[in-house]
């Protein structure tokens, strides 16, 4: 194949589509420079058109259920710009995926878009979440580990070690989440759902995963320097409101966008959420999706004994397998109340304000708790946190 005459011609096609000038787009700031223009040209266009398209798809979902003819064939050729682009870059050094979200959702509409007179919207439809901030396109040979070797452990839990190891071809530290040896069948299932379900995800406050080893039921994934908020407010006991108050919300927004794709993470700790700073910022990560209830699958669904570490009092008379988004809320609450205050434990509250956000959030009668991640936020924000 002439890979030059085929970015010509599949970037002649966008250029047909678009009015603007793509270099204009934000979208050019989500993709490395590095990376070859022609290929970068078509994520960004094909990011930036199918984004505002779906939001469109939305609106009109509200309004009449009738998504209009123009943009409907615009979608159309936008799939079929994606189809051919995966079909004929494959087994090239510009092979690439797409994030699941949007597979899943292009494969959708793709069943109701017609080419003339629009398209009606089925009532089935659910408003799609565009990731706006985030690259949705991924070169797959773009990120390769060389040989992992002298690991230095870092920790673990019941069933896994964490360990981390320097990339020679990177330059850079990277981490390797490994199954302990003699795992059952059941373990080496929900380790290996947890690294799928990571892998799906795509939160910039959820941490990113790479690649899965099934011979040594083993995953690399992002390594952070400052460790867990439990060492890092350690380390860093005089961090100022302002910097709490950002970790918390990015802590809140994670969340929230897990249960928005109907998990319940179950494990929720001062050691499962992870801290990235950087010259300008600092980034909380939540990691660790163990025990996981997944909707999609009863390998975590069912379990019955009591897991976790900031555990429910309530669960002990409900039952671990009846865990709901009410026992999320106690979790993330005594989270909260840890980051904002260096505190573990919940007493002698510094006012009125704190100490009510505190209790509703760990209510004895958990149907006295948030509801909901908003519900949540909206009170987190409402304290007077000092």
């Amino acid at each position: 194949m002439d890979i030059d005459l085929f970015f010509e011609d599949q970037i002649n096609n966008l250029k047909e589509i678009i009015s603007d000038d793509a270099s204009n787009f934000y979208e050019c700031k989500l993709y490395n420079n590095s990376m070859d223009k022609r290929i970068m040209y078509i994520f960004v266009v094909l990011q930036h058109e199918m984004n505002n398209l779906f939001e469109f798809m939305n609106e009109k979902n509200m309004i009449n259920q009738h998504f209009n003819a123009d943009e409907s064939r615009e979608l159309l050729s936008l799939i079929h710009i994606y189809k051919e682009c995966q079909k004929y870059l494959k087994d090239t050094q510009y092979q690439f995926k797409l994030d699941n979200d949007y597979v899943d959702n292009l494969k959708y509409v793709k069943t109701f878009l017609q080419y003339s007179d629009g398209s009606e919207i089925p009532n089935d439809y659910n408003e799609f979440y565009v990731n706006k901030y985030s690259p949705i396109f991924h070169i797959v040979n773009g990120f390769s580990i060389s040989k992992v070797s002298n690991l230095k452990l870092l920790g673990g839990g019941g069933y896994a070690q964490v360990f981390k190891f320097k990339d020679k071809m990177y330059n850079h530290f990277f981490a390797i989440k490994r199954l302990r040896k003699g795992s059952s069948d059941k373990e080496k299932e929900r380790f290996y759902q947890e690294f799928t379900i990571l892998k799906h995800l795509n939160s910039p406050y959820i941490l990113k995963v790479y690649n899965f080893n099934s011979e040594s039921n083993e995953y690399i994934m992002e390594y952070s320097k400052d460790g867990t908020i439990s060492q890092f407010f350690k380390d860093n006991p005089n961090t100022d409101v302002y910097t709490r108050k950002s970790i918390a919300h990015q802590f809140i927004r994670g969340m929230r966008y897990l249960h928005s794709k109907g998990y319940l993470h179950r494990d929720i700790s001062f050691n499962n959420i992870l801290i990235f700073t950087y010259d300008d910022t600092t980034i909380a990560k939540i990691s660790d999706l163990g025990l996981v209830k997944n909707p999609n699958n009863d390998i975590t669904s069912n379990l019955t004994s009591i897991k976790g570490t900031l555990v429910d009092p309530s669960l002990f008379n409900d039952g671990f397998d009846n865990y709901s988004i009410l026992n999320e809320m106690y979790s993330m609450t005594r989270v909260i109340y840890f980051i904002m205050t260096n505190k573990r434990i919940c007493k002698k509250f510094q006012n009125d304000s704190i100490k009510n956000f505190v209790n509703k959030g760990i209510a004895e009668n958990k149907n006295n708790r948030y509801k909901n991640d908003d519900e949540f936020l909206d009170a987190f924000n409402k304290v007077n946190w000092g």
